[in-house]
């Protein structure tokens, strides 16, 4: 085979190691068109020579990559992926199945971490997590809250208002009716590519068919058993919505766990806790049960929730186990 030279192109989605890269408009070659979406294959076990792809990692690439492509001279719509630019942002899960980092998202400006008021019910240690993935990755999170038509009750709106107080910003809406969509529209458009995750069934599908019904995607039902979302979404897509925005749409998550830091730091992305920690009396409280503690004593004010404390202690935990398991 022969090949052009080398191509930028943003990894648009990827499974069983097959990835659909869009080629940039400002750096393709006069024998490829701008924007086309090569088929591709990563050449051989590196990136580029620089970049090993690390036998733990469960995908060496994900939506959002920015890659360095050499298109098949004969076959212009295939080639292969030589290198992985650097990433200025990441979401990242551990993957207990195959108990290696898993990134869903790569270069996003933004986080859209997505819940439901019911059906399946408001969970807000999940969206905890994934405020923190947000955090951790590098990009700016902000929730939004879908199926506002079935209607809040006071812990929500309580639990919302201590997000808002954090500083992060709360979008609540409704696929179904169409209530809050614009103000999404008007967030998404802000940015040039952000994530949307969430759990199955929480109606990620659905808000995306709002934005941009002329390329509708599945959407799923809903267990009646369980109160939960079957997967509908199998692997992550970059699409395009009407108002030009770029959005990575995720598969749904059932459980997320965190990868990436040491229990020690956990204490210091939780925005709640920032004003606190340097109060502890001890330097390396963990902010669990250690004597003059200022995170705990703050819970005791009521100026931390105390079920986000709860869900950070759960986090904590199963960092700890994963050192433990390590040694």
């Amino acid at each position: 085979m022969t090949y052009h030279g080398r191509v930028l192109g943003q990894v648009a989605s990827g499974i069983n190691n097959i990835f659909h890269v869009r080629v940039a408009a400002e750096q393709a070659e006069p024998s490829v068109e701008p924007g086309a979406t090569i088929e591709c294959r990563i050449m051989g076990k590196v990136l580029g020579g620089r970049q090993p792809v690390p036998d733990y990692a469960y995908n060496p690439l994900a939506p959002g990559d920015w890659v360095t492509i050499a298109v098949d001279e004969h076959t212009p719509r295939q080639g292969w992926i030589l290198e992985r630019r650097p990433r200025t942002s990441a979401i990242r899960r551990w993957n207990r199945k195959r108990q290696a980092p898993q990134t869903i998202a790569a270069n996003i400006d933004r986080l859209a971490a997505v819940g439901s008021f019911a059906a399946p019910p408001f969970r807000p240690r999940f969206l905890d997590r994934l405020l923190l993935c947000g955090e951790l990755g590098d990009t700016d999170p902000v929730l939004i809250i879908n199926k506002d038509d079935l209607g809040s009750t006071p812990a929500i709106d309580r639990r919302l208002d201590a997000y808002r107080a954090m500083g992060y910003a709360v979008i609540t809406c409704s696929a179904a009716t169409g209530s809050g969509m614009a103000a999404l529209r008007d967030l998404l458009a802000r940015d040039s590519l952000v994530a949307v995750v969430g759990q199955s069934g929480v109606g990620k599908s659905a808000l995306l068919n709002r934005l941009e019904p002329a390329q509708p995607r599945a959407e799923g039902a809903l267990s009646r058993k369980y109160d939960r979302g079957a997967h509908t979404t199998r692997y992550g897509e970059v699409v395009a919505t009407a108002a030009g925005a770029l959005v990575i749409d995720t598969p749904g998550i059932r459980e997320l766990e965190i990868a990436d830091i040491e229990p020690h730091e956990l204490r210091l992305w939780y925005r709640d806790f920032l004003p606190y920690v340097e109060q502890c009396e001890f330097p390396g409280c963990l902010c669990e049960n250690e004597p003059g503690c200022a995170v705990r004593a703050a819970l005791t004010r009521g100026e931390i929730h105390r079920d986000r404390h709860r869900g950070y202690l759960r986090v904590l935990a199963e960092l700890k186990e994963a050192v433990a398991a390590r040694r």
